[in-house]
């Protein structure tokens, strides 16, 4: 009567973890940035933050970078990407972005979240922000 019960947990498990999932791949968050536009950033900025992710690790062999969608008085929304980042914004928090340090090394890490089934995190409207800069993001009086 055990065994009987077991054997079809035992197999509904086995089915479940082996079932194929559908993942994001790596490819389609590649994608997205091939679409950025990125200009260099001659003068500051004011505005509003939209979306912030900072760096994921500190900077050291490899360096990382913070994202800041920012919304400017123009209501044009832009990428700041910031290197070795840590700073913390929130969605509405007004900022003023300076000219920042434009890296040489194609190498950087940016912040990328997957959700609890692995899937990248990489919505619409994020993908239809195509002006990037490098910049420094600080909190405005």
């Amino acid at each position: 009567m055990q065994k009987q019960i077991i054997s079809p947990i035992i197999l509904l498990l086995l089915f479940a973890c082996s079932s194929p999932k559908k993942i994001n791949s790596a490819n389609e968050e590649i994608n997205c940035e091939t679409k950025w536009q990125y200009f260099k950033l001659t003068d500051t900025i004011r505005g509003t933050v939209v979306l912030h992710r900072k760096a994921m690790a500190a900077c050291g062999r490899v360096p990382f970078a913070s994202l800041t969608l920012v919304q400017t008085i123009n209501k044009d929304t832009l990428r700041i990407l910031e290197l070795c980042s840590f700073k913390e914004f929130k969605v509405s928090d007004k900022v003023i972005v300076w000219p920042g340090f434009i890296p040489t090394s194609n190498d950087v890490q940016l912040p990328r979240y997957r959700t609890m089934d692995l899937k990248f995190v990489n919505d619409a409207f994020e993908c239809s922000v195509t002006k990037t800069c490098w910049g420094s993001v600080i909190t405005a009086n």
